[in-house]
């Protein structure tokens, strides 16, 4: 007689560094190794040979808007090429589930910064990803190196509701007319462009990630600037537009501040670059979407942050 077989499902909450990350929908394991054929001439390939392991984790997290989250999730504003992501002592990531299972990924780092969706009605994160690795000091042929299965008793969540965040926020880009103060037709969309070099040990495999360079890029559709303004916020003709100019001396801070308890958000330096469209249409806006993009401020050569993400006063 056949026995019904029980299909493994249900939602997981993530801790990481002392945050507790409540998700807006799955949480996703992907493993994936990476081999390479083994191959005799006359007999073709024989057997594959494991070289490596990608294992990372990718969630989109709930509207929870504080700052010990934000810490975890926005870590690299005052990032440098050559920083290493897992240095110093190894930061699980433990993936928890009502049915008492607990995953554990021994050794993990931040990899994709959430994108931020800052509108009104509208979820304010995108999706994070963590990069797991082997446990500093340990063997991939060692047991609970790179992670741990355990049974753990599931506990109920404390999850503080008044941090839920999905409203509009107001924009200044600059002190002149008409930027500082900036009104949209959908919000701000924000990414934080993130790239990493894998180092690699000839007996671990990927022992660390470092960073080779970080953005912070702001799209929206501005509402109010006449054709005008927006034609000379792009500094193509006049003083400051010839080919090789800095759009430096011409940028300034994008804020974008919600209610108290809300999003405190910062783009140093910002530029106008790539698109600015116009259209002239009964249908569609005047103005098209365009770009802000950050600089990196220095100040006696120094340098400072490109961005910040923060909790509003």
């Amino acid at each position: 007689m056949s026995t019904r077989v029980h299909l493994l499902r249900g939602p997981a909450r993530l801790q990481y560094n002392g945050v507790t990350f409540y998700s807006e929908g799955d949480v996703r394991l992907d493993l994936r190794t990476r081999t390479r054929e083994a191959r005799v001439a006359v007999l073709g390939p024989l057997e594959y040979w494991l070289d490596d392991v990608d294992l990372s984790v990718t969630f989109q997290p709930a509207a929870a808007w504080s700052a010990p989250l934000l810490a975890v999730l926005y870590p690299y504003g005052d990032a440098l090429p050559g920083q290493s992501l897992f240095a110093g002592d190894d930061l699980p990531l433990v993936i928890q589930s009502p049915d008492g299972v607990q995953l554990t990924l021994q050794s993990a780092a931040l990899t994709q910064m959430p994108a931020l969706h800052l509108a009104g009605g509208r979820p304010a994160f995108g999706e994070a990803t963590f990069r797991a690795l082997t446990a500093a000091g340990g063997s991939r042929s060692g047991s609970n190196s790179l992670y741990q299965v355990d049974t753990v008793a599931w506990t109920v969540p404390v999850f503080d509701r008044t941090q839920l965040v999905a409203g509009p926020v107001s924009a200044t880009w600059g002190t002149t007319a008409p930027w500082n103060t900036l009104q949209t037709v959908d919000g701000f969309q924000i990414e934080f462009p993130l790239k990493l070099r894998e180092e690699i040990l000839d007996d671990v495999g990927v022992a660390d990630l470092s960073v080779l360079e970080v953005g912070a890029r702001a799209r929206f559709m501005p509402a109010g600037p006449t054709e005008d303004a927006l034609l000379s916020a792009a500094r193509v003709q006049g003083t400051g537009a010839d080919r090789g100019a800095s759009l430096f001396p011409g940028a300034a801070d994008l804020v974008l501040q919600g209610a108290s308890g809300g999003p405190l958000v910062t783009l140093c330096s910002a530029a106008l670059v790539d698109d600015v469209p116009l259209a002239w249409s009964a249908q569609k806006p005047r103005l098209g979407r365009v770009t802000l993009a950050a600089q990196r401020p220095l100040t006696a050569g120094g340098p400072q942050p490109l961005f910040s993400v923060g909790v509003a006063g």
